[in-house]
């Protein structure tokens, strides 16, 4: 006779599973590296952009067994992140594996001179919307997810970021909700936003040529 699986203890489970890991080396080039729950998503990215490091999403046989070899990592008041040391073999397996699986890797805002992840003065949109990928920049109108039930909602792009690895590069963008500027920024890559047709006006979208209005 076999026993269900209790649904709380399952979901128990995953929700304090490790969902991220975040690592990086030190300026000794020693390797540092800890787990992040889904419910610390948001701190542990911003964490890992804030100390220059990366992340990782856990998943797949490979990372979730490393995962169960780095110790759970914490996030400060400062923003940073308790990311302790770990072994060489670990931080090569790790730096490894962002070569061979860089879809894996999540979207983090590396600070530049005068950036602030925090959330300073606001971006305002730009008059022109992009007409490709190419032409995002800051202060781009686009669209985003926050929760895939909610549809997609307007953002204004705040940075612009080069995140992947070497040969395979992946634009990562800070946004802003137009509607909700209070809120905090959050990130997204390239490929998980979404474009306005170019001839979108803020309050007024004109019908493309050759459709009629219902």
């Amino acid at each position: 006779m076999t026993t269900e699986p209790n649904p709380a203890t399952v979901a128990l489970v995953a929700d304090t599973a490790p969902a991220i890991i975040v690592f990086g080396t030190d300026d000794t080039g020693k390797p540092h590296a800890s787990t992040f729950t889904i419910d610390q998503r948001g701190d542990a990215i911003r964490a890992a952009g804030l100390m220059s490091f990366r992340a990782f999403a856990v998943e797949g046989e490979t990372l979730t067994a490393l995962a169960a070899k780095i110790p759970a990592g914490k996030v400060f008041n400062s923003g940073k992140g308790f990311v302790p040391f770990v072994k060489r073999e670990v931080g090569e397996q790790l730096e490894q594996l962002a070569q061979v699986k860089p879809d894996l890797l999540i979207a983090v805002p590396f600070p530049e001179d005068g950036d602030d992840l925090s959330g300073g003065e606001a971006v305002t949109p730009l008059d022109a919307l992009p007409k490709d990928w190419g032409g995002i920049a800051v202060g781009s109108r686009v669209l985003a997810q926050d929760d895939p039930d909610d549809g997609w909602w307007e953002a204004i792009v705040q940075h612009v970021h080069e995140g992947g690895t070497q040969g395979q590069p992946c634009q990562i963008f800070t946004l802003m909700w137009e509607a909700f500027p209070d809120d905090d920024r959050f990130v997204r890559r390239f490929d998980q936003v979404a474009l306005l047709h170019p001839d979108f006006a803020v309050g007024h979208a004109d019908q493309p040529d050759g459709v009629e209005e219902a």
